[in-house]
């Protein structure tokens, strides 16, 4: 008899930081998706970012054409391997008072969602630029399929001073250059991991304490409702390491 496997994939971020944030978030349960990302939304100035020829005379108009052009054709979703990563925490969890969503990947079929899936590539070199883009034919006449699927190259690759981050990318290729910064795309969730300094938002924030405790309610209802695991995150007494705490869904 085979044996199916579950394979998880998680995401960091802080939805506490603000009402539309905490809205959205509840529409993320809600309706199991995941944000893809305008690529010149990242943190990483060198992300998704392609060698330019050296000694070329315009290069800042270069990396401008690259960052409109992956724009216009790409959105980009980020997850990472582990829910418990210090550093992931640190970084994307808002000093541990964010939350971590836990994607289920195994029946993620990158046909029926037509995207790439794949992990990232860590390195020291940037991927090399199409010479159209240098160019700026491409403002001429669209790039092919062909020269579309050689841009996700950049976007799979990575300095490798981030490769704690263990990132996983789903990109999706299409027209967005009328599109807004962020796409949903389904994909189940069955956990939310709550930041040991979570309920520190309510004194930290500009938010409404009694705003606060309905958002926290909503999150719970929903997470009960679609079968999401609610489950907080403590610090280990004695080692440097998280651990479960109290499951509250």
């Amino acid at each position: 008899m085979r044996t199916q496997h579950s394979y998880k994939l998680y995401k960091y971020q802080n939805p506490f930081v603000s009402e539309v944030s905490l809205c959205r978030f509840l529409e993320t349960l809600t309706n199991h998706t995941l944000g893809l990302s305008a690529p010149s939304t990242f943190n990483d100035p060198f992300d998704c970012q392609y060698a330019i020829p050296s000694g070329y005379a315009n290069a800042p108009r270069v990396q401008e054409a690259i960052k409109s052009t992956n724009d216009a054709f790409f959105r980009v979703g980020c997850l990472t391997e582990a829910f418990d990563d210090r550093l992931m925490w640190s970084h994307y969890g808002d000093s541990y008072r964010g939350v971590c969503v836990e994607y289920d990947v195994s029946d993620f079929s990158t046909v029926q969602a037509e995207c790439h899936f794949a992990p990232v590539i860590y390195g020291k070199e940037r991927p090399k630029i199409l010479q159209r883009i240098i160019s700026g034919q491409n403002k001429v006449s669209p790039l092919t399929p062909e020269e579309k699927l050689s841009m996700t190259r950049a976007l799979f690759t990575k300095d490798d001073a981030w490769k704690y981050g263990r990132e996983w990318r789903i990109v999706k290729m299409n027209q967005f250059s009328k599109s807004p910064k962020h796409f949903p795309l389904t994909m189940p969730i069955t956990a939310v991991y709550l930041g040991p300094a979570c309920s520190g938002n309510l004194t930290s924030r500009n938010i409404n304490p009694d705003d606060f405790k309905k958002y926290v309610t909503a999150i719970l209802d929903i997470c009960e409702k679609n079968g999401i695991t609610l489950q907080t995150l403590k610090l280990h007494p004695t080692y440097y390491r998280l651990e479960l705490g109290q499951r509250l869904v």
